[in-house]
């Protein structure tokens, strides 16, 4: 069963500064680019012009979790703005009852977004977040400019939540966040699925973005 967001995460109640740091020196530009106002661009596009598409990094060994890697893409032929979060999948200012989040697997992204809790491995070498460890992710919200063809990529460790669970619960595991390309206008609703077998092997089985 998944359930709301907001049960997941809790906003800093301060200001906070600092931009989106990514796994890849792309980053870097991003980040420089991160100033370029809506009207240096010349026309606004609707969210699906952006692609969203993921892949299992890893799977879980008895020395580190499983990984999943998730991108971003500009596939217009000019530069637009996509505004979101700290990092992709958690944009805090969403209406988070409306979207799917799974409350089996944590998606910890590598992205230092807050003072997460420290996850464990437990005897059976299943690695686990506590239940309830601190989850509290920066309050902003940023827009960045992607160049035609350019992504942001996000790299996500994938745990068991709590030690209540099986180690990687089997089945169907939905997580959605909101997303806007060339201003708040253009609500688009980006879905990562992925798919865990008996065995624990992880695959993706969905990576859509649509109109909200």
């Amino acid at each position: 069963m998944s359930h709301s967001r907001r049960n997941l995460l809790t906003s800093v109640g301060m200001a906070l500064t600092g931009l989106f740091s990514g796994c890849t020196g792309d980053s870097q530009q991003t980040r420089e680019r991160h100033s370029q106002t809506k009207s240096e661009m010349s026309v606004e596009y609707d969210p699906t012009v952006i692609d969203f598409s993921a892949e299992v990094a890893s799977q879980s060994t008895s020395d580190s979790p499983a990984s999943i890697e998730a991108t971003l893409t500009n596939t217009a032929s000019e530069a637009v703005e996509v505004i979101f979060g700290p990092t992709l999948l958690y944009t805090p200012e969403s209406d988070s009852s409306r979207f799917e989040w799974s409350n089996q697997l944590i998606l910890d992204p590598r992205t230092s977004i807050g003072p997460w809790a420290t996850p464990v491995e437990t005897d059976d070498g299943c690695h686990r977040f506590p239940r309830n460890g601190d989850r509290y992710v920066r309050s902003e919200v940023w827009g960045r400019t992607l160049d035609s063809g350019e992504s942001v990529p996000e790299v996500y460790d994938v745990y068991t939540h709590g030690s209540d669970l099986p180690c990687l619960p089997a089945g169907s595991h939905r997580y959605q966040d909101e997303i806007y390309v060339g201003d708040r206008s253009n609500p688009g609703i980006i879905t990562l699925g992925l798919r865990v077998a008996e065995n624990g092997t992880i695959t993706i089985a969905e990576s859509s973005v649509e109109d909200a």
